[in-house]
């Protein structure tokens, strides 16, 4: 990609973050498209595994829905595991050809098939995105985690794969780990045990969220788990790690986390919601939604000609902008939301939504 290119692409997503602070923006510039339901693990904090994929959007569709939707800053491809797709190089393409001021693509991995991971994440990088990241799903030391994935040799591979990937100057890789029940006990260790098998591995090569329910992506359940713990162990990883705030993923992580613990007190977003707007989820069949915590289809991509604009324009999805505007929506705070309300409330004084 020509430094030109670059330079517009930047320049673009950063007039669509203005735009979106003042209610301006006249399509999402974040997407989360889900590629498949297919799993190879059965975690205990998802239940996709248990889904039965059906009639799931072939290349032909996604690469005729990137065509028409071509206007995307940032993009997270995610599952299930997106892998078990043999056509991923070919949607990746898809997405380099048609979506020319892409800023970021971001897609995570339990990490299991190794050699496809690298071999695959090797042929994306190749066509030089400007920013591919992605996130090698770690839930804590071998136990814990194999534990998490039901899985005796999911750790091993995991830690094979994010070994490897780290080899690769092009590819910005981090180690995914969410806060759940199920690690809880053992998060404080967690670092120390990784390092026996990484050992230049640093808290700046950790990303931490925190568990969430959603029926539309993860098909999980509700979890009762101590709050105050959960975000006493957040508070002493933002001591750990150490944050450069020159840095943009850095920062957001940092703001992400700074506003767990005011989250988990009054289960709100500590942000005004701009989900519907400034992004969406699409699911495997097509089916879109304001947000991966909703659970209300606004209309399929095959009913309407992939045209997401139209689908985003119907009196579905406006009903559900002014309830989210409103704070009529479950709450969320899962970076898959949270990072890109950030961004878009940048010039706003930070406070809960407004429920009437």
């Amino acid at each position: 990609m020509g430094w030109l290119q670059k330079i517009k692409s930047y320049s673009v997503f950063s007039g669509n973050i203005l735009l979106s602070a003042f209610n301006g923006l006249k399509h999402p510039y974040k997407l989360t498209f889900a590629v498949t339901s297919k799993c190879n693990l059965k975690c205990k904090t998802c239940s996709i595994w248990k889904r039965k994929p059906a009639n799931e959007l072939s290349y032909e569709e996604i690469d005729k829905f990137f065509t028409v939707n071509n206007f995307f800053n940032w993009i997270d491809l995610t599952g299930g595991e997106i892998f078990l797709r043999k056509d991923l190089p070919d949607i990746t393409r898809s997405i380099k050809r048609n979506v020319k001021n892409l800023v970021m693509l971001h897609y995570p991995t339990n990490g299991f098939l190794t050699d496809r991971i690298v071999e695959v994440t090797e042929e994306i990088a190749s066509l030089d995105f400007n920013n591919l990241v992605i996130s090698v799903s770690l839930d804590g030391n071998k136990d814990t985690h194999n534990n998490i994935r039901s899985n005796e040799n999911s750790f091993q591979r995991c830690i094979e794969t994010y070994k490897r990937l780290k080899k690769n100057r092009r590819i910005k890789v981090y180690v995914g780990c969410t806060l759940s029940p199920y690690n809880i006990d053992g998060f404080s260790s967690m670092f120390s045990e990784l390092k026996d098998y990484i050992p230049d591995l640093t808290y700046a090569d950790i990303h931490l969220n925190i568990y969430h329910h959603s029926e539309n992506l993860y098909s999980n359940e509700p979890m009762n788990y101590d709050k105050d713990r959960i975000a006493g162990l957040v508070d002493d990883f933002i001591g750990k790690k150490g944050f450069s705030l020159i840095n943009p993923i850095m920062l957001l992580e940092y703001v992400y986390l700074k506003n767990v613990r005011n989250y988990l007190s009054n289960n709100r977003s500590p942000y005004k919601c701009k989900s519907g707007r400034i992004s969406c989820f699409i699911d495997p069949t097509g089916s879109v939604y304001p947000c991966t915590g909703i659970n209300a289809v606004l209309g399929n991509l095959r009913e309407n000609d992939y045209d997401l604009l139209r689908i985003l324009s119907n009196e579905t999805a406006v009903a559900w902008n002014e309830k989210i505007s409103k704070g009529k929506c479950p709450h969320c705070w899962t970076p898959c939301e949270a990072y890109q309300n950030i961004l878009s409330n940048l010039f706003i004084k930070r406070r809960g939504n407004d429920i009437d």
